[in-house]
């Protein structure tokens, strides 16, 4: 990617409904994705992808067929894919995760050689308050975000995956690894075995209420907290420690695209730099 990007607005307060809304549709995808998937490591069989249009499962190979579902955020609907073609569209929001499901069972019925899903679904609340002009501002900043992530990524040494979108937190981030193994832990333990940093974009939360982007490390790496940090990011440690940079500065910022690649950079870079003083490679 190439060249300078512009971001929307993008205050929590004003569509925080939409943004609801979309999460719950998310958590149905991730969740269906997880029953139709084999697993993977770092759960990224549970992920979902940035599309074209809105966010993915991506292909699922299920009884010898690729199996789609989509969240078209621009077109306000859900769509259920197959190799064969599209098996089903339905409104979003107007549709229920159960009717998602049930979609979904009907196409593994039909086809054949697949266990039907039985899993609990999220309910969409509220869905009159959806505003689709809220959500087409989101999926210019995600769109976008995810764009930088991936270039981001794809000049990392060594294991990286995604950018990832994770349905329970709603939030689009790259995990990078460092190649060693935390001292101390279970090397079969999923969650807590690799040294790794995670750098991503949240729309916000009960603890932060505003979209920002994050850089964090696992173990924690109390260096970072030291370390000269970019325009506009600082240092958080309320309920979890790491660098953070408030979307507003970003989008307010004359090169949003640099800004943000300048403290994805700089703070993978100070991690790597600590991780391994901590912990030498053999």
């Amino acid at each position: 990617m190439t060249g300078d990007i512009a971001l929307p607005p993008l205050d929590l307060k004003g569509w925080r409904s939409t943004r609801d809304i979309l999460r719950q549709y998310a958590r149905c995808l991730g969740a269906i994705r997880r029953a139709l998937s084999r697993p993977a490591r770092h759960w990224s069989h549970i992920g979902l992808t940035v599309s074209t249009r809105g966010i993915t499962t991506g292909p699922m190979m299920v009884a010898g067929e690729r199996l789609e579902i989509r969240l078209d955020i621009r077109g306000a609907q859900i769509e259920i894919g197959t190799e064969s073609g599209q098996a089903w569209v339905g409104r979003c929001p107007g549709t229920s995760c159960r009717e998602i499901l049930d979609r979904t069972n009907a196409w593994l019925a039909r086809s054949g050689g697949a266990s039907l899903i039985e899993i609990e679904m999220p309910e969409i609340e509220n869905p009159d308050a959806f505003d689709q002009f809220a959500a087409d501002r989101f999926w210019s900043a995600l769109s976008r975000i995810d764009d930088i992530l991936r270039e981001f990524s794809g000049g990392l040494r060594g294991e990286a995956h995604g950018p990832l979108l994770w349905p329970h937190h709603f939030d689009l981030a790259v995990l990078w690894l460092s190649g060693r193994l935390v001292p101390g832990e279970d090397p079969k333990d999923e969650d807590r075995a690799d040294e790794s940093m995670n750098f991503g974009f949240s729309t916000g939360d009960d603890g932060i209420p505003s979209p920002y982007l994050y850089a964090t490390a696992y173990p924690a790496v109390p260096q970072l907290s030291e370390m000269g940090l970019p325009n506009g990011a600082r240092w958080h440690a309320q309920g979890w420690q790491g660098a953070k940079l408030d979307y507003a500065s970003v989008a307010d910022g004359d090169n949003p695209r640099e800004l943000l690649l300048t403290f994805l950079t700089t703070v993978q870079q100070a991690g790597a730099l600590a991780m391994r003083k901590r912990q030498p490679d053999p």
